[in-house]
């Protein structure tokens, strides 16, 4: 059994003990972070639910060296979940600040890791909101 195929199950233990999804490890990453990195759908779906309101700004607390749980999904070409994590709220223009992925945001990330579908998805993305912003603008 994969992995992330356990976590749903795992996460929910955790929560009905009353663990809280905002926890941090020595790195600075959550459990959504992790969740994300592993290509965890239902996983990040728990923490979303158990989150309420507040996932919004969860889904963009980067760890250590920067990194958000969108660029952990990218990295793994976990699309769906970056598809929902931009749903709520990721900044896609976001950007590691150390590390090995130092200056690069989810796109640089997903083609570094060579995961060519979810770098497509999210040059999309990317392009999409460029033209808004065009669009604001004029």
């Amino acid at each position: 059994m994969r992995r992330s195929q356990d976590q749903p199950a795992l996460v929910q233990l955790l929560l009905d003990r009353n663990a809280s999804a905002s926890i941090a490890d020595a790195t600075g990453s959550t459990a959504l972070y992790y969740a994300a990195l592993s290509g965890g759908e239902a996983a990040v779906d728990l923490l979303k639910a158990a989150a309420g309101d507040g996932f919004g700004a969860a889904v963009n607390v980067a760890n250590a060296n920067g990194e958000t749980p969108l660029m952990a999904a990218a990295a793994s070409g976990a699309t769906e979940v970056c598809a929902l994590l931009i749903a709520s709220g990721a900044d896609l223009g976001a950007k590691a600040t150390a590390g090995d992925h130092e200056g690069s945001g989810a796109l640089d990330i997903a083609r570094r890791n060579m995961k060519m579908q979810t770098a497509t998805f999210l040059k999309t993305k990317v392009h999409l909101l460029l033209l808004l912003l065009l669009h604001h603008h004029l």
